[in-house]
């Protein structure tokens, strides 16, 4: 089967944050509760009921900051 471009360029740069050493989260990963709940409250690409699975997900932690980076 072959993959699409999409799921070669998640891989790709899975790959890119794991040689960093970069924590992330797949499809169902979950950051923290607050997180989760807001994914699934949200309406969907098409407008739909919620859900949400950004394909990576990670925290972006600076001294002053703690924001969720979804991709």
């Amino acid at each position: 089967m072959v993959r699409s471009i999409e799921e070669k360029v998640e891989e790709y740069f899975k790959s890119e944050l794991d040689s960093l050493g970069i924590r992330h989260y797949g499809k169902t990963g979950e950051i923290n509760s607050e997180i989760t709940s807001a994914l699934r409250q949200a309406e969907s690409k098409s407008g739909g009921a919620g859900n949400n699975y950004p394909d990576i997900q990670l925290l972006l932690k600076l001294p002053t900051l703690n924001k969720p980076v979804i991709s």
